[in-house]
């Protein structure tokens, strides 16, 4: 909120300062251009959860940046019928709310372990 905010007035003071200095209005319009970059980026955090940029990144580009994929340390045997079965479930469906960032109800479902511990409703 405090940057869609911040980003309304800037551009405001932008657009004031472009009939009054136009060296100091380039600057504050890259300034502004910076702001939403940042504003942007949080926003799409909040809506479509932290790792948006890299949850479909490709395979190349994961290795040359070290991105690891979200759900690849589940804490249990990759051949297991929960690594196998039920994970995908989950991160299809549930991992959006129920993950290390954001946890409803106290229940993470991003690992075997935090599943079986259960939410603030216990197990």
């Amino acid at each position: 909120m405090w940057g869609g905010t911040s980003l309304a007035m800037a551009s405001f003071i932008c657009c004031w300062s472009l009939s009054w200095n136009r060296r100091l209005s380039l600057v504050l319009l890259l300034a502004t251009v910076g702001l939403m970059s940042w504003t942007s980026h949080q926003g799409g955090k909040l809506t479509h959860g932290s790792a948006f940029l890299t949850e479909r990144m490709p395979t190349p580009m994961r290795s040359l940046f070290r991105v690891s994929v979200s759900g690849e340390n589940i804490g249990v045997d990759p051949g297991s019928f929960y690594a196998t079965r039920v994970h995908p479930i989950f991160a299809d469906k549930c991992l959006y709310c129920h993950n290390a960032d954001k946890h409803k109800g106290s229940l993470r479902l991003d690992s075997y372990q935090n599943a079986m511990r259960g939410g603030k409703d216990g197990k």
